[in-house]
């Protein structure tokens, strides 16, 4: 039996090693995809987004208001606003890139929103420099002069339903505090750093 040529045995190991990394690259961009998409299912499934999404009118299933009102009118949102779009433009710009192989492991470089990119991205309407999002697990004031009715038509109300009055309210409430975008992050950069840890035969 003839003996291979060394730059044929060379250039085969070549070749197979590039199929392999084709196939490895579909698999790790599927299994990208599978966390991403949970990530962002997570994101619009939380309490928190899903009031907010209800608009001026929704029922406060955070538990944020103690069951009184809800967050779009408390915050003080706009009628007609959406404030969750930004933050779920920043989660859907999550990507993944290859980054070469060392030894026998593959590099991915994972670009994911960082608090700070969502914090900037939900200002707070009567308080351009701070976030409501960062607000909904640190704590936001008010709740003692937030007076609001679904039926009532408030002059100089934002969100049409409720106002802050000027004096406190005769009811023992304050804002509970939510885990919310922090805990979403720290889970899914914890799944994503995991791709990371395959490895690939050259």
């Amino acid at each position: 039996m003839a003996k291979i040529p060394k730059e044929v045995q060379n250039l085969i190991a070549r070749s197979s090693a590039e199929i392999l990394k084709i196939q490895f690259e579909k698999d790790i961009n599927r299994r990208f995809l599978l966390i991403k998409n949970r990530m962002i299912k997570e994101f619009l499934n939380h309490p928190v987004t899903k009031e907010i999404q209800g608009g001026a009118a929704a029922e406060n299933i955070s538990g944020t208001l103690g069951g009184n009102g809800n967050l779009f009118s408390y915050i003080g949102f706009p009628e007609g606003t959406d404030p969750i779009e930004p933050i779920l433009n920043e989660f859907q710009k999550t990507s993944i890139r290859f980054a070469g192989i060392s030894g026998e492991t593959a590099n991915w470089i994972i670009l994911m929103p960082t608090k700070d990119d969502i914090w900037d991205v939900s200002p707070v309407p009567w308080a351009p420099g701070r976030s409501w999002a960062k607000s909904m697990e640190t704590g936001l004031s008010g709740v003692g002069q937030y007076l609001y009715d679904e039926i009532a038509e408030f002059k100089n109300s934002r969100s049409g339903t409720a106002i802050q009055t000027k004096q406190k309210l005769k009811r023992k409430s304050r804002f509970k505090n939510v885990k919310y975008i922090s805990e979403i992050l720290a889970k899914y950069e914890k799944l994503f750093s995991e791709l990371d840890e395959t490895a690939i035969s050259t």
